[in-house]
Formats: C-alpha cells, sequence, structure tokens
C-alpha cells in the first residue's frame, strides 16, 4: 500500500493508464485518479483516497469514543477534518487548506471566532461565484459524489427487489447487473446485505446487543464507527484489511483508555481551606481526572463557608454534585448512588473526623460504587504533575503484593527539591523521618526503596482488594500516623507499599496546623504513643522518654507547645478518644 502510494505520488501517469484500461467504458480517466490532466485530486500525501477514508474512519470513531475524556480532543477532530476533507474531495490540498482553517479557528476566542466566520463565509461566496465552475468538477463531477449517491440508491433497490441475497461474490462490477449496468455496490456493509440478504441484519444486531451488554463505553463505539464507515468505503479485501487493522488498533487504544478510565475513586479533605481544595481540584481538571475518575471530597464539619464555596464552585464548573449529610453512609441506597451520572460527590460530615475517619467514609462510599478498583488519597494542599495517577495505577498492576502505592511529593514553594518519598520508622524513638527530605529532584534516581518503612498519605494509591482484606484506616488516630499504621498491618498479612518514582505530587505541607505549632504536637505525640502501642509494645518506655525529651529540646522558649506535647502524650498511652 505504502509503495503503491509511493508510486504514484512519484508517477501519477502509471495509475492513470491502469485506470483507463481496467475500468469499464473507460471511465477511469475521469472518474479515478485525474483532474484537468493533473493530479491535484489524488495529492494525499503518500496516501491514496480510500487509505484516507481508512484513517479517517478510525480516527473518527476513536475522537467519538473518547472526547469526552481526552483534554486534547480538539487534535482528533483536527485530523478528522483534513482526512474527511480529503477522502470526500479526493485531494490533500483540499484537506489541509480545510486543517489549517479550522487550526486557526480554535486558537481564536469566541469574539474573534464569529468575526473569523464572517469573513471566510465573505471569502467562500466570492470565491464560489468565480471559480463555480471548477468546485463543481472537483467536488461533485470528478469528486464522485453523484456516482456514490448512485451506487447507494442501486444497492437499495437490489435489497428491495431481493432481499434474501443474491449469493456471495454478486457485489461488485463482476456481479449482478440492475436497471441496464452492472451494480457497485456502495461500502462493505452493503456489500454483505446484497449476497447474504437482510437477514445478515440479524448478525449485525447480535454484535450490537452484545456489545451494549457488556462494553458500552469502549468496544460498542469502535463497533458503530465500523459500521457507519463501511457504509462509504468501497468494497475490496483492502477495505477489509484496513477496516479489521484500524479497529483492532482502536480497541487497543480503547483498552489502554479503560486501564485508568472510571476505576479510581479521589479521596480529598477538606477541612476549613476552600482556596487549597479548589486549587487542588483545578489541578486535576488540568489533568481530566474529573471526566476520568470519580472525585469525593469528604468536609471534616469544616466552621467557615468553605464547603459552600466547594459547592458553588464544583457545580458552577462540572455540574451539580451528589451531597451527602452523615457521619456514616451505611444508610445509603447503592441503586441511587448508580443512578448518578456525575463524578463528583460531597460528603458533609457532621463532626471532625480527623484524617482517618474522613478518608473511611471516602472509603465507605468508594466501596458503593461499581468499578472502583482503587482509592486515591490525595491532600488538598497539592497540585499534580502530569500523569500522576497513571503512574500509580501501572505499578500498582505491575506488582500484585503491593496493595500501597505511594507518590514522590515535591516541595510546592520549591519544585526543585524533593519534599520525601516516602518515611522510615523509629519507633523506638517514638518518631518518623522523612526519606530523602530536601534531596534536588534530579538526583531521584539514587532513592533505595528498600530503606522506605511506608508511603505518605499526601498522596497514596490503595487496591480496594488490600481494604477488604485489612480493614480501613484506624479512626482513633485522628490524624498524624494513621497510614504508616495501615500499611504496618499490610505489612503482616503480605500486603506490601512502593513508592512510584514517576508519579510526582507538589505538597504545601502541614497546612492544617502551620499557624497552630502547639496542635501539632499534641496530635503527633498521642498518635506516636497509639502508634507504638499498637504495633511496637516493647518499645512503649523508650519511645515515650525520646518522645518527651525531643519535644522538650525542641521547643525549650515555646512553654505552650512542651505543655501540649506532653499532654498528647499522656492521652496517647491512655487511649483516650477524640472523635
Amino acid at each position: 500500500m505504502v509503495a503503491g502510494s509511493l508510486i504514484f505520488f512519484t508517477s501519477p501517469d502509471f495509475f492513470i493508464e491502469q485506470a483507463i484500461l481496467k475500468s469499464p467504458e473507460g471511465q477511469g480517466y475521469e472518474h479515478f485518479y485525474s483532474f484537468g490532466g493533473t493530479a491535484l485530486r489524488n495529492s494525499t500525501l503518500l496516501l491514496s483516497p480510500l487509505d484516507s477514508g481508512y484513517i479517517f474512519m478510525f480516527l473518527s470513531l476513536h475522537f467519538l469514543s473518547i472526547y469526552i475524556q481526552e483534554k486534547e480532543y480538539k487534535w482528533h477532530l483536527l485530523a478528522c477534518i483534513v482526512l474527511a476533507i480529503s477522502t470526500i474531495t479526493r485531494s490533500a490540498i483540499l484537506g489541509l487548506i480545510a486543517g489549517s482553517i479550522f487550526y486557526f479557528w480554535i486558537s481564536l476566542d469566541f469574539n474573534r471566532r464569529f468575526v473569523f466566520i464572517i469573513v471566510l463565509s465573505f471569502l467562500a461566496a466570492i470565491l464560489g461565484t468565480i471559480y463555480y465552475q471548477k468546485i463543481y468538477y472537483i467536488l461533485i463531477k470528478d469528486g464522485s459524489a453523484s456516482i456514490h449517491i448512485e451506487n447507494l440508491v442501486d444497492s437499495l433497490k437490489a435489497l428491495a427487489s431481493r432481499p434474501w441475497g443474491y449469493g456471495l461474490g454478486y457485489s461488485g462490477w463482476a456481479g449482478i447487473s440492475h436497471n441496464d449496468k452492472a451494480l457497485y455496490s456502495e461500502g462493505f456493509f452493503f456489500m454483505t446485505l446484497i449476497e447474504h440478504g437482510v437477514l445478515f441484519l440479524l448478525f449485525y444486531l447480535f454484535i450490537f446487543v452484545v456489545l451494549f451488554n457488556y462494553s458500552k463505553k469502549y468496544l460498542l463505539p469502535i463497533y458503530i464507527g465500523f459500521i457507519v464507515a463501511s457504509l462509504m468505503i468501497p468494497i475490496g479485501l483492502s477495505t477489509v484489511f484496513n477496516c479489521a487493522f484500524f479497529t483492532y488498533f482502536g480497541l487497543l487504544l480503547r483498552t489502554h483508555n479503560a486501564h485508568y478510565s472510571q476505576n479510581t475513586a479521589i479521596l480529598i479533605i477538606n477541612w476549613n481551606n476552600a482556596a487549597d481544595t479548589i486549587e487542588c481540584l483545578t489541578s486535576l481538571a488540568e489533568h481530566n481526572y474529573h471526566k476520568t475518575q470519580k472525585t469525593v471530597i469528604i468536609d471534616n464539619d469544616s466552621a467557615d463557608n468553605s464547603l459552600a464555596e466547594i459547592t458553588e464552585f464544583i457545580t458552577a464548573t462540572y455540574g451539580m454534585p451528589v451531597t451527602l449529610n452523615c457521619t456514616g453512609i451505611e444508610e445509603i441506597n447503592t441503586r441511587d448512588l448508580q443512578a448518578h451520572e456525575q463524578n463528583f460527590f460531597i460528603i458533609k460530615s457532621r463532626k471532625n473526623l480527623g484524617f482517618a475517619g474522613a478518608n473511611n467514609l471516602g472509603i465507605l462510599l468508594a466501596q458503593k460504587l461499581a468499578g472502583i478498583e482503587y482509592v486515591w488519597l490525595l491532600n488538598n494542599d497539592t497540585a499534580i504533575e502530569k500523569n500522576a495517577l497513571e503512574y500509580l495505577i501501572d505499578d500498582a498492576r505491575a506488582n500484585p503484593s503491593a496493595g500501597f502505592v505511594g507518590s514522590v511529593l515535591v516541595d510546592y514553594y520549591d519544585r526543585s527539591l524533593v519534599q520525601c518519598c516516602g518515611a522510615v520508622l523509629h519507633p523506638a524513638l517514638g518518631v518518623t523521618k522523612l526519606y530523602f527530605k530536601n534531596k534536588p529532584v534530579e538526583t531521584l534516581n539514587q532513592v533505595e526503596p528498600a530503606k522506605i518503612d511506608y508511603q505518605s498519605g499526601a498522596s497514596l494509591l490503595v487496591k480496594m482488594s488490600a481494604i477488604e482484606q485489612i480493614g480501613m484506616m484506624e479512626p482513633d488516630f485522628f490524624m498524624y500516623f494513621e497510614e504508616s499504621d495501615w500499611q504496618i498491618r499490610g505489612r503482616k498479612q503480605g500486603i506490601q507499599n512502593m513508592l512510584s518514582l514517576k508519579s510526582i505530587i507538589y505538597h504545601k505541607g502541614s497546612v492544617s496546623t502551620s499557624n497552630r505549632k502547639h496542635f501539632f504536637y499534641y496530635f503527633y505525640n498521642r498518635a506516636s504513643m497509639l502508634f507504638v502501642q499498637r504495633n511496637y509494645v516493647l518499645l512503649l518506655l523508650p519511645a515515650l522518654l525520646s518522645l518527651s525529651f525531643i519535644t522538650i529540646i525542641k521547643n525549650i522558649r515555646a512553654v505552650q507547645n512542651i505543655k501540649y506535647g506532653f499532654k498528647g502524650i499522656v492521652h496517647g498511652i491512655i487511649k483516650k478518644s477524640i472523635v
């Protein structure tokens, strides 16, 4: 095919001669590869018109099936327009002109587009008046539109006269005659109907029903696109081959998209911080996750107006979210959830449940949504690097034993520095240490995964299957150590955690306690004691002494911090509940 296109591009006369010799009644010179003795009509950039048609078919159905999910859909549309015009007019020159006009049009704002359309229409009217005869010759006569319409009408008449079919091989120029001329059935679809009869429609219908029931989102659009394209693409062995190839290629692409599509619930906690939450949602939308995944915002009983601001933002930008008011969602009807097409859910907790409790609410909701394989715990004070979620999912799929996959956290304000690549536990000291903290981003290739004990909860992908096995996070932690306890529990049952080096998240860090340092020491020390008791009970005494010493040393001149730090240690030991 490529070789033939190259020969034609360099020596079109060869093809013109062959067309004259092979076509009936010498009509090939006017109908096949010519226009006024030139190769204008078929200057299709090394692609014959039919090949352009195959590619157009593939890109069209690919675009139609994924344009909602693909941010760059306009480039698919641009390619479709170029190839459509090239196929219809048999001229790549006209296709490229149309593509250039469309490319220029999408780069303009709304007002300028309106002016551009008026100017373009005016120019088209002038050129159409001046060059009417030539345009008619290119698009109608030499463009063979009338011939294709005649073929289509004849095919329908043939079906009406003999709906049970004419038999195999009776669908081309050498087959049946109709209205005193040879019938050239228009398209692969009509070829099968003419040969096998309208009962063959049952076969097409059967495939449609199967795909509708089992692959409505992915394979059905491709099948419909194939049928629509086969209505107009002429028959022949090359047609069958190309249609099969591009359909298979399209299937592979849709499978690739399905690999990530609608299988993850993104959990974001908000507490009195609408600005960061909206910025995080905007960052997700920039990478199209607002369309391809479910997003669950859990409001931890905010005292300000942040929940209303977030709801207003989502409604104005993406549509009305599904809002749930509760501290537990077991009473939610699963059927009601499935009926919602919206990808955004807001859970309004009636009390502050902390990091663990709020995420548990999101997990409970995710368990009620069909098709969710992962939950992605994501802090609201983050911004997303391209393909951050895709890399997490790739690593999760490639490592069946990994139930937890964490991202590389990069400093939001200085994006040349790593904030952490997970953390290292020091249970005897009652503390953890961020791994690879403040290292240059370009040195990430030096990370040693074996040194990492657990992944940060600021961006943590968790398999639903792992949650089913080990349960959700321990809500008593409220804040800090909950993700480390979760992953230690998983490790005891053979579920590992791992770092995804390609998944990059920009993290501000410690927003909840940034202006209340004494709260940090209280919650951190309390959670530390709970964690050691649950997982390293024999190290409780050294951890208590070490944590007390560290709290004093770091806060020599901050008495309030020391006071709250010791209070946290005591409450952790006696397991005093916060929620």
